[in-house]
């Protein structure tokens, strides 16, 4: 491994990003987060661990009202603020061209969502890959983390299933919440881990995202963590970090 000490700056229409502490370009993860939230130091203790192994690791805050415990609330977040974002970091001069889009939880079912309604519409600027942590196969409804409250907290809120969490072009109608999100449109490299113990969203989920591109005559690099969660265990975290940097490495720095 070369020297892994990096660095952080800001970056042009984000909040930081984080990078190997030499001259760039690099190739590049914008990464999604979930229901945590863009300031969640497990998200950003992977921005980091990504920067230190040689690529620029910028992490997007896309939810609304997020504070540094949650992601506030992701209700009606246009998804073509993302697709402007990831062309606007592609161009950026510290990446080299070369981007992935890294999306857990949430972020990860707004990467395949976004990645399969850019490829129906043929859009340019598609990302070169897509890496998904615990995904959904379906449109989940909005999260709101007054939700997650007691319900004999003053600030309890219901959570509303029919709430949309997304927008396409100004509309629900792509994106309403138990839409099949179809990833079989997208062709380019796709990763995606969920533990099999997953008590948040299930690994069901990923398996019948699998069943969508077999039936599609596609692949992807699908990966069942046994006995690990929502969150995975130190040795689960270890094998994980491993199967991505081998998936990067093939697919941005080929």
């Amino acid at each position: 491994m070369t020297d892994p000490s990096i660095r952080s700056e800001p970056v042009a229409g984000f909040w930081r990003g984080y990078m190997p502490n030499r001259e760039g370009p690099f190739p590049t993860v914008m990464l999604l987060h979930g229901s945590g939230g863009s300031q969640s130091g497990g998200y950003l203790i992977q921005t980091m661990f990504l920067a230190a192994h040689g690529y620029l690791a910028v992490p997007f805050g896309y939810s609304k009202d997020t504070t540094i415990w949650d992601a506030g609330n992701i209700r009606n977040v246009e998804l073509l603020n993302t697709v402007g974002s990831l062309r606007a970091l592609k161009r950026n001069a510290l990446c080299n061209g070369k981007i992935c889009l890294f999306g857990s939880s949430r972020g990860a079912e707004q990467a395949l969502l976004l990645v399969s309604l850019m490829a129906k519409e043929n859009m340019e600027d598609q990302p070169d890959c897509v890496v998904a942590h615990a995904p959904a196969n379906v449109v989940i409804p909005a999260f709101d983390s007054r939700c997650v409250r007691p319900k004999d907290d003053p600030g309890h809120r219901d959570w509303d299933i029919n709430e949309p969490a997304w927008l396409w072009h100004g509309s629900t109608d792509l994106v309403n919440p138990g839409a099949d999100i179809e990833i079989e449109n997208y062709d380019r490299p796709i990763m995606i881990s969920h533990g099999t113990s997953d008590e948040v969203w299930s690994h069901s989920m990923t398996k019948r995202l699998e069943n969508r591109l077999t039936a599609a005559g596609q692949t992807a690099e699908i990966h069942y963590f046994e006995n690990e969660g929502h969150g995975f265990s130190a040795a689960g975290e270890n094998r994980f970090n491993e199967l991505l940097l081998d998936f990067l490495d093939r697919t941005l720095n080929a």
